[in-house]
């Protein structure tokens, strides 16, 4: 195996795969191209993502491990392997299905779109499993140089896309402040939640439903035009 390999996180070798699937005469000589596409199992590509949810969550990428996310998927360690050859690219579709790229739906004004989008984000990190993967990524990608661009693609571009959309809504309604450009609107509006998630609840937790509303006064008053 390859150092490269051990870096992103190989389950094991190529030859150790081909010793351990071996040859019967129902299978393709190993010559043959392995052909790619829809999982032959859906249901267990779905058990696979949930258990390396909960572990990478649980665990983080250094410590998760392949074979125990197969077992709490209840399959084999080959199945697990044939979909993805390392931690890593099991990461990367795991945060391809967690990642929301669905049009924030216009509620008619600045206040009640960033409204939403905050209170989405913050329901989600403190009801679901999978609001919770953003904290632990970020920890991660420090130590992982190779998560940082994985996070980038699969979450990061797809929230400023949202962003520009609910930016455009506003500046057409001539809600926003002429002088700020879209970057400095852009930490605006994901700034403070995401501070609040990844630095502030994993220390103070705080449940009250509060937070998305505060936070949205707080940063229309910083944003808006004067009497919008």
């Amino acid at each position: 195996m390859s150092q490269e390999q051990r870096r992103n996180g190989a389950l094991f070798s190529r030859s150790t795969y081909d010793r351990e699937e071996g040859q019967n005469p129902m299978q393709e000589p190993h010559s043959a191209p392995r052909r790619r596409g829809r999982p032959r199992s859906e249901p267990a590509h779905r058990a696979l993502l949930e258990a390396a949810l909960r572990e990478f969550v649980a665990r983080g990428y250094e410590a998760m491990s392949l074979e125990a996310i197969a077992a709490a998927a209840g399959v084999s360690k080959i199945t697990l392997y044939r979909r993805w050859e390392s931690k890593l690219a099991l990461v990367r579709e795991l945060l391809q299905s967690v990642s929301d790229e669905t049009p924030i739906e216009d509620q008619g004004s600045l206040e009640e779109n960033l409204r939403v989008l905050l209170r989405e984000a913050y329901q989600a990190s403190i009801t679901s499993l999978a609001g919770q993967i953003i904290p632990r990524l970020v920890a991660e990608v420090a130590s992982h140089p190779e998560l940082l661009e994985v996070y980038r693609k699969e979450i990061l571009r797809p929230r400023l896309e949202r962003l520009k959309v609910l930016i455009a809504r506003a500046h057409e309604r001539g809600e926003l402040r002429e002088d700020l450009p879209f970057t400095i609107l852009a930490d605006m509006f994901a700034g403070p939640i995401f501070y609040h998630l990844t630095m502030l609840a994993p220390v103070e937790p705080n449940t009250s439903e509060d937070v998305p509303e505060l936070l949205t006064q707080a940063i229309l008053r910083g944003i808006t035009r004067e009497g919008k």
